[in-house]
């Protein structure tokens, strides 16, 4: 985390900040990009999404992509919800999240007692605030119980405090990784699960709810 470097100079982080949102609007222009081209849909890929849910589930799409590809996949017959948590391209009312979300780093701790609003004005935990989305989220988690597939997410640090807050609920039952498949003899499968482990205090309770590799499938669009 660079703004460590810069905890006794707020001038520092002021110009890092400033930095950081240059990045930011070549990301936004990367993404429009992405967002103009045509999506063939995967049928592959939407049999897995739909894999073991029957049609009276209730289907949340978490979102953590910014593009609208998820659309492609979405059922207007089903019960099925979209959350952008990280925002929307163009989208005043939902916008980009684009920063870090590891609460749980004692860094992040050291940053917190910086009277300074430099120092956590692009935390993800307050942009946040700025919707409704992360409100919702929880309310479908407190709602009932649920089964989490991870598709196209390595589950890193820089989503850790959201992730656990998933992983760790007493509604959570099951999480199945569809890894990505390098070749035959190499994937993601282990890089995913032991950044998914780090969610976990428990690791009695990791082993008990996230599926094994046998049992989980390599993500594949055809």
């Amino acid at each position: 985390m660079a703004l460590i470097e810069y905890l006794d100079n707020e001038d520092g982080a002021i110009k890092l900040n400033n930095e950081f949102h240059q990045i930011e609007v070549a990301l936004k222009m990367y993404i429009d990009e992405q967002n103009k081209k045509s999506l063939t849909e995967s049928k592959l890929i939407q049999n897995h999404i739909y894999s073991g849910i029957e049609e009276k589930d209730t289907v949340l799409f978490l979102n953590f992509n910014y593009t609208r590809t998820i659309r492609a996949y979405t059922y207007k017959t089903r019960g099925t919800k979209v959350i952008y948590i990280h925002g929307e391209l163009a989208n005043p009312d939902n916008p980009i999240i684009f920063g870090y979300g590891d609460e749980k780093d004692d860094n992040y701790h050291k940053l917190e007692m910086k009277n300074a609003k430099s120092f956590l004005e692009n935390a993800k935990s307050t942009k946040y605030s700025i919707t409704n989305n992360y409100r919702e989220m929880l309310a479908f988690l407190n709602a009932q119980e649920y089964e989490v597939f991870i598709m196209g997410h390595s589950c890193g640090l820089s989503d850790r405090t959201l992730l656990s807050t998933i992983f760790k609920h007493k509604n959570c039952k099951l999480v199945k990784i569809f890894y990505h498949q390098i070749d035959p003899e190499n994937d993601y499968f282990i890089d995913t699960y032991i950044n998914l482990s780090r969610n976990f205090d428990d690791k009695e309770r990791l082993r008990e709810i996230v599926v094994s590799k046998k049992d989980s499938i390599p993500l594949k669009t055809k």
